[in-house]
């Protein structure tokens, strides 16, 4: 234990120490002056040879993080990121990483989040260190950046992280990240010469500890000993202090700020090996100044061992503490010990408390979430069941027209209309939670974005929902690579959003064009416009504008969230525009443009015969099961029914004619998925298997696949989608 130590430990130590020190003044005065004088020049010489040392080492660690940028650099020039190939990708940054051995992991991410890890290719938490800070920082500065040190939540490594921006046409696209093993750093300090005690010690942006010589594993991410803290936070570049380590050796700390990192670099070499020489002549003073020492420090421990030694059982007893451990009471009878004893007891049980109370607030809301996804999925199961039975009914209607008066078939025609209309919302109301929680899937592949226009608004044409406005189109051919399924939800929203808030009447143009490096989408009206305190909220979901009492369609509120997050997941943007109320509205979804593909091999079209077939229907829902037995037996085809899944399995199982079954998945008695297992365990793939829900999230069609579905329909299923799967049977 040093003497500063016990110098700060209680007045009574001091008072004691004085007496030792007062024998020492007669004879201490004479020869203090030339001892403080030759120290002073000693230690200069001293310091200054050390400074010299750390500038080496500040410029060797410049050098190691510049390398870092280095090789990044070559990662990024590699054309396989411009293609975006990650996958060839991650090969290249494997190879780099073998070939530095330093690096723990190479991350590319976008603002989105990561795209690409070459360690952790199926962790699902963010290996990015702060990638709100550091990745974000990259992505709006474009500038080169050395993270701090953390620990990883895969792995629970520590590292550093160099950042570098991969730009394209003056934006940036992606951040490469380098995860860098402190073990590197550590290469470059241990060679330095300092005397032991000594320390050399390297310092993020933050002051947490990156490598250090003395206690190397423990120290990784501490901050800096709280006297060193004071100077390197003091706003100083560089600079000599004295501090203690965090060991608590005294030291003359030489410290120095790096302009390229951030980094610090600080050198403490111990007071005992600078200041030796002075302390040696102290001993020449004689044997009354050592007799003298000796029995102050005598005295000094006589009366500090009954303050000390309750005080290191403190120390244990905060360490307990910090670890949840509950405190015992020291052995003194101290009471200024005994108090804060209690005082760490009260600690103790505070934290308990708060961290039980944490824990049951995290749990709610787990439970919460659970409960709304759980309610979405039902409450898209339960209107998507009558949904199916009014589709149904609608179009056996519609068969019908015929021999139907006007007035009737008027009437047959809104109920079909208003019944799409109904299952559009479902859709839309289900899509944008799976959207925003980032739970649904692109199948992307070239796409010539006008040819998608076209082909919505003639879907939106024959449902005469175009009939009141005029619509001018000025297309251009432009490519993207995206989701046709997609893209039409997108296109659709945009032009019913268009056609709501314009009276009849109006006009709406509708335009697609390049702008390199994007494809534009651009859909202006002469409706009622945008609020200004409405326009930056506009996407947000179940925001509405304000419609004239006439408008009779109404909404949800969430297609504009589809659009927006939509055009995200493919890299894109959406954007509003007006010029206020009853000045019309513009709305732009940018998408990242591609090369024309080669030429598509179209088959041409004939004229598919026509099959009967034996058809089963394994549906609980008496009304859906009825009106679809009715389709199908008009066009020809035979029918057979069960209303639950034991049933449903035996009724195929047992019935060699029937080619094709159409299975509900919520069944009594035996589910959906458990029936298409037993029906393929008894039949094999002589028959053909589709699922029909109203469950329709990518998980439960995959679930679907799993369990021997060859197909998956969401309820309500069109016809046409019915006919498909009849006809897919005729090819096989």
């Amino acid at each position: 234990m040093s003497w500063p130590r016990y110098l700060t430990l209680s007045a009574l130590e001091r008072r004691v120490f004085l007496v030792a020190v007062a024998s020492l003044v007669p004879l201490a005065i004479l020869s203090f002056a030339q001892l403080i004088s030759s120290g002073k020049e000693q230690r200069g010489r001293l310091l200054s040879a050390h400074d010299d040392t750390m500038m080496a080492l500040l410029s060797a660690i410049d050098t190691e993080l510049q390398s870092a940028f280095a090789s990044l650099d070559v990662l990024a020039s590699s054309p396989r990121l411009a293609r975006h190939e990650f996958t060839e990708l991650k090969e290249e940054a494997i190879e780099l990483m073998a070939r530095r051995p330093s690096w723990l992991n190479v991350v590319v991410s976008d603002a989105n989040g990561q795209v690409m890890n070459a360690r952790y290719p199926g962790a699902t938490a963010p290996l990015v260190l702060e990638p709100e800070l550091e990745v974000r920082e990259v992505l709006r500065s474009h500038q080169r950046l050395v993270g701090k040190i953390r620990q990883t939540p895969v792995g629970k490594d520590f590292a550093a992280s160099v950042h570098i921006p991969y730009s394209r046409g003056g934006q940036v696209h992606y951040v490469l990240t380098a995860r860098i093993r402190p073990d590197a750093i550590l290469a470059l300090l241990k060679p330095q010469n300092v005397a032991q005690p000594g320390v050399i010690a390297v310092f993020d942006a933050d002051f947490n500890t990156v490598a250090r010589t003395m206690n190397p594993e423990t120290s990784l991410g501490q901050p800096a000993s709280p006297t060193l803290l004071q100077y390197l936070r003091s706003g100083i570049h560089r600079g000599t202090a004295v501090t203690n380590t965090r060991e608590g050796v005294p030291v003359y700390t030489i410290f120095r700020r790096s302009p390229v990192s951030g980094w610090w670099t600080a050198v403490g070499i111990p007071r005992s090996s600078i200041d030796g020489p002075v302390v040696r002549s102290y001993y020449m003073l004689g044997g009354s100044l050592l007799l003298s020492v000796l029995l102050g420090l005598a005295a000094a421990l006589l009366v500090g061992r009954t303050i000390v030694r309750p005080m290191r059982d403190l120390e244990q007893q905060a360490l307990l503490v910090g670890s949840g451990k509950p405190p015992a009471m020291p052995s003194t009878r101290l009471p200024e010990v005994r108090r804060v004893a209690v005082a760490l007891g009260a600690a103790h049980d505070a934290r308990e408390t708060a961290f039980s109370r944490e824990r049951e607030a995290r749990l709610a809301a787990e439970q919460a979430s659970r409960a709304k996804d759980e309610f979405l999925a039902m409450l898209g199961h339960e209107l998507r069941n009558p949904l199916a039975a009014i589709t149904n009914a609608s179009q056996l209607i519609e068969k019908k027209l015929a021999s139907l008066d006007e007035s009737s078939a008027v009437a047959a025609t809104i109920i079909g209309r208003q019944t799409r209309h109904l299952s559009r919302l479902t859709d839309d109301l289900l899509d944008a939670g799976r959207v925003i929680l980032g739970k649904i899937s692109l199948s992307r592949a070239p796409l010539e974005l006008a040819a998608s226009v076209r082909a919505t608004l003639e879907g939106l044409r024959g449902s005469g929902r175009l009939a009141r406005h005029e619509v001018i189109t000025e297309l251009e051919t432009v490519w993207v690579h995206a989701d046709a399924t997609r893209i039409d939800q997108v296109v659709s929203n945009l032009v019913t959003n268009a056609i709501k808030y314009t009276p009849a009447g109006g006009r709406v143009r509708i335009s697609t064009r390049a702008e390199a490096p994007w494809a534009v989408l651009s859909i202006a009206d002469t409706g009622i416009g945008l609020e200004p305190e409405l326009l930056p909220r506009v996407f947000d979901l179940f925001v509405q504008g304000e419609r004239a009492l006439d408008r009779s369609q109404g909404g949800l509120g969430i297609g504009l969230t589809l659009v927006r997050r939509l055009a995200e997941l493919h890299e894109g943007t959406a954007e509003a525009h007006s010029s206020g109320t009853g000045q019309g509205s513009v709305f732009t979804v940018k998408l990242p443009a591609m090369e024309a593909p080669a030429a598509l091999v179209t088959p041409s079209p004939g004229a598919e015969p026509v099959h009967r077939h034996h058809v089963a229907l394994i549906e609980d829902n008496e009304d859906a099961r009825l009106s679809l037995r009715m389709l199908l037996e008009m066009e020809g085809h035979t029918v057979s029914e069960a209303a639950d899944g034991v049933s449903g399995r035996d009724l195929v199982c047992n019935n060699p004619g029937i080619d094709i079954a159409f299975v509900d998945i919520g069944l009594p008695g035996m589910s959906g998925c458990a029936v298409a297992e037993g029906i393929r365990a008894a039949r094999g793939g002589k028959v053909r298997l589709v699922a029909m829900s109203g469950y329709g999230s990518d998980q439960d069609v995959e679930r679907g696949g799993r369990s021997g579905f060859d197909a998956y329909l969401v309820k309500p299923a069109d016809i046409e989608h019915v006919r498909q799967e009849l006809a897919l049977v005729s090819k096989a």
